[in-house]
Formats: C-alpha cells, sequence, structure tokens
C-alpha cells in the first residue's frame, strides 16, 4: 500500500486505509499484547458520538476527556473527530 491517500482528514484516511488494507495494524498495545486494526478502528468510531449525543452533546461541543493510556483511549479520541 504505497499509494497516496486523498483523505484529507483524520477520519477520511481512516476510512480510506480501512477500505484498502483492513486487516493493517493501527495500533499496537506491548502491555496486553492487543492490536486494532484500520477495520477495527473504522468499526468502532460510530460509539463515542452516540455516547455523547445521549449525553446531549452535539457536533462542536467543546469536550474534554482524563484518560489513561491504551487503545481505548485512542478509539475515544479518534471516534469523536
Amino acid at each position: 500500500m504505497n499509494e497516496l491517500l486523498s483523505g484529507h482528514t483524520v477520519r477520511e484516511v481512516i476510512a480510506e486505509v480501512a477500505q484498502r488494507a483492513p486487516t493493517r495494524n493501527y495500533l499496537f498495545a506491548p502491555e496486553s499484547g492487543s492490536a486494532l486494526s484500520y477495520a477495527d478502528l473504522e468499526r468502532r468510531h460510530a460509539k463515542p458520538p452516540g455516547h455523547l449525543g445521549a449525553l446531549g452533546l452535539g457536533m462542536g461541543e467543546v469536550v474534554s476527556f482524563m484518560l489513561g493510556k491504551g487503545p481505548g483511549t485512542a478509539e475515544l479520541i479518534l471516534g469523536s473527530m
């Protein structure tokens, strides 16, 4: 996968790589030995906005998080973009 990506945002690039190379690792967590592929990330990215929307938060609202290290943190940050 050496072609140029056409995405202009992080979300667009993740979606494009998930289409082209779904099993390619996006993130590896050495502490647990777990890996998160681009396809995994793409499948899970809809969850944080849904949870935030259920709390009455919408697009463009300022939200802050206090998070530890790990794949869940990456999912939450990328999912809230």
